[in-house]
């Protein structure tokens, strides 16, 4: 095929936290909830806020120029905390109903439910976005850790 000398960069776990917290908040795929539970519990020593929040904010603006009207409802970071906090009962853009593809999960791995997922995601996630979680929906700029 010709691309066995290509180099790629292979995303960290904040890139992946990232696009599993963009996942999640479009297209309400609850593995994807799941694994920001996961990620967020079990691997917080090596997550970087900072990091995190330049990734989100680097693939939400390209995002919302790729899917426009996927996007409309995120004009910011500050607008993926609502999705995150409502676990699932989050109805997401492009989600028929709530909990969608739960089922296609993962062949290995620790089992996590939804009733897990939510606390965990408060637990660790949020506060790690938004240190503040009692501050309206605000996450800080990006840089400013």
């Amino acid at each position: 095929m010709g691309i066995e000398d290509v180099e790629a960069p292979v995303m960290d776990i904040n890139e992946q936290l990232a696009e599993k917290i963009l996942g999640w908040s479009v297209n309400g795929l609850a593995k994807h909830y799941l694994d920001c539970a996961w990620i967020s519990g079990q691997m917080r020593a090596k997550i970087s806020r900072e990091t995190v929040i330049r990734c989100l904010t680097e693939k939400l603006g390209d995002a919302k120029k790729r899917e426009p009207s996927n996007y409309a409802a995120f004009a910011s970071v500050n607008d993926l905390r609502k999705p995150l906090e409502e676990g699932d009962s989050w109805m997401a853009p492009l989600a028929s109903e709530p909990g969608r593809a739960l089922s296609i999960i993962r062949y290995i791995g620790t089992p996590i439910t939804m009733s897990h997922a939510r606390p965990a995601v408060r637990k660790h996630l949020i506060p790690l976005l938004w240190p503040d979680a009692s501050a309206a929906q605000g996450a800080p700029a990006q840089g400013a850790a």
